[in-house]
């Protein structure tokens, strides 16, 4: 809520706690779920493996490479050639991105792992070293892939999408004779 040009943040606070509120009431209206221990172990690590950084990397990748091309592809507003130089396009962007992605990701935090330098108010606590290795990681990662998105994947996606289309374009000529 604005009021004039100062923020009213009472107002705000007030929403906000509502909102929470409502919430927390619909949460206990949730049923309770029993897992034997075969099945709390399968949960453990899927949820280990989709919150880890490579893990989460992928699963937004394998969604990503099943949804947007196929919307691509479907776009009726376009024509057909349009059509496919995008789907293709946004797979290869896709498989170069998430390729290149993993493989820096994966090398920050080889590197943070090696790491000697522990800030000495954390010496003492295991997660928040594993968490500052991350985070640690997360940065170095953030700022390699400002340039590797440049001198990597813009010619990868460059040459995914040329071989690609080549493939296509070789099958389409075979099909015409």
């Amino acid at each position: 809520m604005i009021v004039g040009n100062v923020l009213n943040l009472s107002s705000i606070s007030k929403i906000a706690q509502k909102t929470g509120s409502s919430f927390k009431g619909g949460y206990s209206k949730l049923p309770n779920i029993r897992l034997g221990e075969k099945a709390f172990t399968t949960a453990t690590k899927i949820g280990q493996f989709i919150s880890n950084p490579v893990g989460n990397r992928l699963v937004l990748a394998g969604t990503g490479i099943l949804l947007q091309p196929t919307i691509d592809y479907y776009n009726k507003k376009v024509d057909r050639k349009t059509r496919e130089v995008s789907a293709v396009r946004t797979a290869s962007k896709i498989i170069a991105g998430t390729g290149v992605g993993l493989v820096v990701r994966g090398g920050c935090m080889a590197l943070a792992d090696k790491i000697k330098y522990v800030p000495e108010f954390l010496k003492d606590n295991p997660d928040k070293i594993k968490n500052y290795k991350i985070a640690l990681s997360t940065i170095a990662a953030m700022a390699v892939m400002t340039i590797t998105n440049f001198l990597l994947d813009a010619p990868l996606t460059t040459k995914l999408s040329n071989k690609w289309l080549e493939k296509r374009e070789q099958k389409e000529q075979k099909e015409v004779k």
